[in-house]
């Protein structure tokens, strides 16, 4: 891959190419610079103001509050596909969540939540949630 490839899939031409090759792929900008386009030279500084910040990843409590008032738990499925290839694609949260052990700690955040149960406890309500 070199200068030409990148600057046709960047283009609105070059959106479907880039999905089956970058995106289906699990190609990221690690990947790019080191593998597929080692000829790339530019700063690190460079590089890291280019690269996107890592989103945060939202996870739902699955604990009672009133059963753990001093923790909290979280349900969460690792995301593994196989690559193109042949490698392995781990997600990066659910990875690194997978790799933690028993007590281990991790920073979070925990924001407001806008879920409220009808004023009437005796209306029915029904509940989806994934998985």
């Amino acid at each position: 891959m070199d200068r030409k490839a990148l600057l046709r899939m960047s283009s609105k031409e070059g959106k479907a190419e880039y999905k089956e090759k970058i995106v289906e792929g699990h190609v990221g900008i690690g990947d790019i610079v080191t593998r597929l386009c080692p000829s790339i030279v530019c700063p690190l500084e460079h590089f890291i103001m280019v690269c996107p910040r890592l989103q945060p990843r939202y996870y739902t409590i699955s604990s009672s509050s009133t059963v753990h008032p001093k923790t909290i738990h979280i349900t969460y499925a690792l995301l593994e596909s196989e690559k193109k290839n042949g490698g392995k694609f781990t997600g990066l949260c659910s990875g690194y969540l997978s790799s933690l052990s028993k007590g281990d700690m991790v920073r979070v955040f925990v924001r407001d939540s806008t879920f409220r149960l009808p004023k009437q406890p005796e209306r029915p309500i029904i509940m989806i949630g994934p998985g």
